[in-house]
């Protein structure tokens, strides 16, 4: 008998037509680069590694992670919610950031949410495949049942909400949990498209739970260019807003640190300082990612649900959780980050940050650890960020990163990405074998 994870796998390769060659086989077998991916959830990574093998892009592989992620990390990711992407196109054009961040409206006690919307938008301007591609794996990962992991157990018994499973039986680590009504949303998105979930069926749903209608409809990601630095030949590229000046502070801060115990110590210091500071390692409902391409395409995000699980309130039928209203200090907790040359041709470093108020700085000093500190982004994701660490206490907040020192999509050989070794995913470049 397959396993939910081995039958979500086929049902997704049947939906998606992908042709997807087994690995090794034959003589005089070569590779060729696709991409890298890295994010805290391994079938997540699985999905996106299979649309890189399929032909997507950059923004096709990092929509496939977010989607995924509404279901198997629901306590940090999920439809109701939304989030920031820093978008690199292909060759010289320009870093883009994609603010889909869930909106409080007047007389709403759910927020406005981004994220559908948000992923059609990436998908729109930078993916190569249908938008029916990206929801149908993902919509068979929920109605097959995706495994439970320690992680998801974790997120479960801190946010009070138990671990009971189907049937009332305690969930356990392994077992398989379906979906089933967030698999019949999905499916409502992927014949109806990202307006299903604003003006549809689905808003319908969202309205009763307490989102504004007009509001609903009306809502639209912004476009708009980062804020950015310059540190020596590379362009660091950050979101505008609170997170964004808790990157550059800690930045500036971490440059000064020395070790990589000063250089974190001085950026958390930086990054959220005065009374913030007592709050900075307190989950805060996000989950980061990365995906590459091999024509240099890169795509940071940071995604969230206002604190973990957001209300707690699951909205039905739609069997989602209902986001926390998020406001300036909720989307500290989002730290995406790209690194290109000074021609903004060649990808250098991606970095990926949430969990905690502790991401922007986090991210920050290990961006600067691996660019400026000759540290590999294995030693720099795994460096302790407190004291504490080396006595077993961890903090709660997941970075991911990527080097690529001869520049990306020039050397791909050069790139090294490293997924955060406390969470439960994984991190890998994707190659195609051929003859």
């Amino acid at each position: 008998m397959q396993s939910g994870a081995q039958s979500t796998v086929r049902v997704a390769e049947e939906v998606l037509g992908f042709d997807v060659p087994p690995d090794g086989g034959g003589e005089a077998i070569q590779s060729r680069y696709l991409g890298s991916i890295a994010a805290d959830d391994t079938e997540a990574v699985d999905l996106a590694r299979r649309v890189l093998l399929g032909g997507g892009t950059a923004a096709d592989a990092a929509a496939e992670i977010a989607l995924a992620l509404t279901v198997t990390q629901p306590g940090r990711a999920g439809l109701d919610g939304g989030g920031i992407c820093l978008v690199k196109p292909g060759g010289a054009a320009a870093v883009a950031e994609l603010d889909f961040l869930p909106r409080n409206a007047a007389g709403g006690t759910v927020p406005v949410p981004g994220l559908v919307r948000g992923l059609a938008a990436l998908e729109e301007r930078y993916g190569a495949l249908r938008w029916q591609q990206i929801v149908a794996p993902v919509e068979a990962l929920a109605t097959t049942g995706m495994r439970v992991t320690p992680g998801l157990l974790a997120d479960l018994q801190a946010a009070g909400l138990g671990n009971g499973g189907p049937g009332g039986k305690p969930l356990e680590v392994g077992d398989i949990l379906p979906q089933r009504a967030v698999g019949t949303t999905l499916a409502q998105l992927r014949t109806g498209g990202a307006a299903e979930f604003y003006t549809g069926t689905a808003a319908s749903a969202l309205v009763s739970a307490g989102v504004p209608a007009k509001p609903l409809a009306d809502y639209a990601p912004v476009w708009r260019g980062p804020a950015s630095l310059t540190t020596g030949g590379t362009r660091l590229f950050y979101p505008q807003g609170a997170s964004g000046a808790a990157i550059e502070a800690a930045w500036t801060a971490a440059e000064r640190g020395g070790d990589p115990s000063g250089r974190f110590a001085a950026a958390r210091a930086a990054g959220l300082p005065g009374s913030g500071s007592a709050a900075i390692d307190r989950p805060a409902g996000s989950i980061g990612f990365l995906a590459t391409d091999s024509a240099g395409r890169a795509v940071s995000c940071a995604i969230g649900m206002g604190k973990p699980f957001g209300t707690g309130q699951i909205i039905e039928p739609l069997g989602i959780f209902a986001a926390q209203p998020f406001d300036g200090a909720t989307s500290v907790s989002l730290a995406p980050i790209l690194g290109t040359d000074l021609g903004g041709v060649q990808l250098m470093a991606a970095f990926a940050g949430a969990g905690s108020y502790a991401a922007p700085a986090d991210a920050a000093s290990i961006a600067s650890a691996v660019l400026h500190g000759n540290r590999s982004v294995a030693e720099a994701v795994s460096d302790p960020r407190v004291p504490a660490e080396a006595v077993g206490t961890l903090v709660p907040d997941r970075v991911s990163a990527l080097s690529c020192p001869g520049g990306l999509p020039l050397k791909p050989g050069s790139c090294s990405i490293q997924q955060d070794p406390r969470g439960g995913g994984y991190a890998m470049p994707v190659d195609r074998l051929v003859n």
